[in-house]
Parts: structure tokens; sequence; C-alpha cells
């Protein structure tokens, strides 16, 4: 072990946490071996072995929590109506002694605050409201609850059912229909051999661990168009609901990559969906699962967030884009096209664009939003495409194009490439850090935060103007 974390340019320290002393120690002598972002030389890393579970509670009411795959998940699923389980995390969360760590308001102690570098040494600011209604991520569970009461149909997962926060039971436990294990490539070979046997069923995953199955589903697209090509249509589609987003979570766990995959092989049954709340995906999934002959890729935040007024998602689905008018001002020709795609740049450039009718009421903006990436596509590869007219219509004939989407970048401008659409459209979506960064850096990193939407929509509309 030493050797191998050596070899990848790091100066190990092993500890298996038996010694509290010793691995006091052992990371006060990490924290003084770190040395600044690229200063040359080997950073120190802790190599920690212990048991699953450990420090939480051994057994709770009769059954095994600590080395169990339970603990992989969350161990005590129901306190607040579970007595045993009320005991058990009162006393698991007193033995971090909180009263040393956080004042009776919540706040980090002197003795934190001290420990604390730069910023994070001030006592923190009152936080800032998100004002808008909130929903709730139960209506995706709701949709697979309900496909579940009619035969043939699965859902797999690689072991994050509960971590993707679907619900499918009423007392959260994992019904015979839903099977998971640790372990992505199984997972889409279950999947191919349920539908290509006549039945349906949806691959639920992490967006970053998804990638790992790109080869199997290009292969499973070659066997289907073989099927089709002699004859065989009418399959069951292949469903792949994809959470867990980067944009929330850490940096290992940061990977958009399946979608570019799946637009670079111009396929016409794929299918990105981005929709840009948890209501919408709901009906999203539910027009999968009730569709044929589809590879449909579902991208979708399930910590919910913002619910957008339900008015124009008629065209979203039909159409896979639609102009919200609750965010488009002005009259005439527009002078910049507002476009998202997915709930979190829908979220980000819905507040960009309040923020230009505030301080800009005099200029004409159109807002958008794409429910199905393959509609920017050219119409002689997607069968989703939007027709030419159609296309002109929604988003102008020469004002710029700001265009917000969860994925890579690249891949949406090889979509509009491919209609010759390189000039005028201004693609913002996920870009690697380099290292880790907070949610909020992430987005500023990526051109995807608010501020840094409503500037580049500023410099757009005056760009235009000369």
């Amino acid at each position: 072990m030493t050797a191998y974390f050596a070899g990848l340019g790091y100066r190990p320290l092993v500890a298996d946490g038996s010694d509290l002393t010793a691995f006091r120690r052992l990371l006060a002598d990490a924290f003084t071996a770190l040395r600044p972002l690229g200063e040359a030389g080997p950073q120190p890393v802790v190599v920690l072995t212990m048991p699953k579970g450990y420090t939480g509670p051994e057994h709770v009411a009769g059954r095994q929590i600590a080395g169990t795959p339970a603990v992989h998940k969350t161990p005590l699923a129901n306190p607040l109506e579970n007595d045993a389980e009320f005991s058990a995390l009162a006393g698991w969360l007193a033995s971090y002694r909180p009263t040393e760590l956080l004042t009776a308001q919540g706040r980090p102690t002197e003795l934190v605050r001290r420990a604390l570098p730069g910023p994070a040494a001030q006592p923190p600011a009152a936080g800032t409201a998100v004002i808008g209604q909130r929903q709730s991520w139960a209506d995706v569970s709701t949709v697979l609850r309900a496909r579940a009461e009619h035969p043939a149909f699965r859902l797999f997962s690689p072991d994050e059912i509960a971590s993707n926060r679907l619900r499918l039971s009423p007392d959260g436990s994992t019904p015979p229909w839903a099977v998971e294990i640790l372990n992505e490539e199984i997972c889409h070979a279950w999947l191919q051999g349920y539908t290509e046997t006549g039945r349906d069923a949806v691959l639920a995953t992490y967006e970053a661990f998804a990638p790992v199955n790109t080869s199997l589903l290009a292969q499973h697209l070659k066997h289907r168009n073989m099927r089709y090509a002699a004859g065989h249509a009418n399959l069951p589609s292949i469903n792949y609901l994809i959470t867990s987003l980067g944009w929330r979570n850490t940096y290992t766990h940061q990977n958009p990559g399946l979608a570019s995959a799946m637009l670079e092989l111009e396929d016409p049954s794929v299918h990105i969906y981005t929709p840009a709340d948890t209501t919408r995906a709901a009906a999203v999934l539910a027009e999968m699962l009730a569709g044929r002959d589809r590879v449909n890729f579902l991208i979708t935040d399930k910590h919910g967030g913002l619910n957008f007024p339900p008015g124009p998602f008629r065209d979203e689905l039909t159409r896979g884009v639609a102009i919200w008018p609750h965010l488009s001002f002005g009259r005439g020709t527009p002078e910049v096209v507002l476009a998202s795609a997915g709930d979190v740049p829908a979220r980000q450039l819905a507040e960009a664009a309040r923020n230009l009718r505030r301080v800009r009421a005099a200029t004409t903006i159109r807002y958008l939003h794409i429910n199905d990436l393959t509609v920017l596509g050219s119409p002689g590869t997607w069968s989703a495409a939007l027709t030419r007219q159609a296309f002109t219509d929604l988003f102008g004939a020469d004002c710029p194009v700001l265009l917000a989407v969860p994925t890579f970048p690249g891949a949406v401008r090889g979509l509009l490439a491919a209609r010759g659409e390189t000039d005028r459209f201004h693609v913002v979506g996920y870009r690697d850090p380099g290292r880790p960064v907070s949610n909020e850096a992430l987005l500023e990193h990526a051109d995807l935060s608010t501020p840094a939407l409503s500037a580049r929509a500023t410099r757009l509309i005056e760009e235009h103007r000369r």
C-alpha cells in the first residue's frame, strides 16, 4: 500500500484508527507536511483502514449495523417513528460532543473558529433565503411505483436506490421489482436482457458513474439496429435515470460524459432529456416508460428545487423545447435569446433573466427551455430535431443565443455545428475544475453562476447592438 500511493506521487501515512493518540499525531504530521497547490513535491495522503460504520451504533433493535452493507446507505432509516432508532441516533450524535464544537445558536465555537483558516474563522453571517416554491423529488418515485403495479417491470441500480432518494415502498424497503448490485456493468446487462425479451426496465445511477457503461450501450445499440434492419421493431425503450449530478457532488463524482458519448453516436433513437424541475422529470419518466424503440437518458437533480410554471411544459414534452413567457420580455425581435437545458442551469439562468429584467427593462429578451437536447441537432440525423423554420422561429435568425446546459458544452456545440450554427450560439456547461471546489465555486468556474450568466448576456446584447 505504501509503494502504491508513493507511486501515485503521495507521501502515504497509514493508520487503522485503533490508537487515537497515535492517529492524532499522524493527522498533525499530515497537516504539517501539506504543500500549497502547484508546489513541487509529494503531498501527504492519510490511508485509514477502519471497520465500516466505525463510531456508529453496533446494533439497533437486534439488527447488526456496524460492519454490514447497511452503513453504505442510511443506517437508521426512520428514527422519527422508531424509538430504538431514535435512541441509537441520539447516542451516536452525542458521541461527537457537539457542545464543544457548536454554540447554542448552531455556530462554531471559538475553539473551532481558531482552527479554521481565513474568512471561515469569522462568525458566519445569516444565510440568504431561497425564494420560490419548493417541490418534492417524490413524484419520480410515484411514477416508478405506478409502473410496478403492472407486470413485467424492473428497476436496476448499482446499490444507490436510497442514495438517489427513490422511495419504492411505503416503509422504505426494497420491493421485489427493484434489484441492486454495486456494479454498473451487471446492471446494464440485466437491463439489456430484460428489455430485449419484451419487458420494461429503468437503470437508475449516479451521473458520474453512468459513463462506465458507454461501451455496453454502444454495443446494445448496434444489436438493436441489426434487429430493426431485420424487421423486429416495437421493442421496449432503453431507459437510464441519471441523477446525483456532479453540480451538487464532490470532485470525484463529477462526470457528465455519458450524454456526450451518446450524442456522438448520432443514433436517431437517442434522446437526452433535460427537464427544468422534478415535476417535469416525473412526466418525462412516465413518457419514457410508455414509449418504444427509444434510448432515453433522463438527467435530473435528486435534490429538487424551484418549481417553474407548468404552462409551457406541453410544448416542452411534445416539441422538446418551449418559450417561457414569464421570463421573456420586450417587443419585437429579441436582442438575445436565453436558453436553458436541465434543472440546475434553469435555476441559474432564470435568476439571470430576472436580473436583466430589473436593470435592462428596455431590452427584448426571449427565454427558452430545452427538454430534449437532440432537438438542436440536424433534422437529417435526429428524429426529434426541429425543422429549419421551427428552429428560426424559436432562436431567431441573427441574434446571439446564450445556452446553459448541464453536460459538457462541446457535445451541444457539435449538435449546433451540424446545423451550421457555430458563431451566434454561446454554450456554457460543465468544466472540470481540476481540483475539489465548493458547489458555488464550480458554477462560477463553469460560467454558470447567476452573476456570470447576467454579465455574459449583457455583453452579448451590447455587442449585438454595436
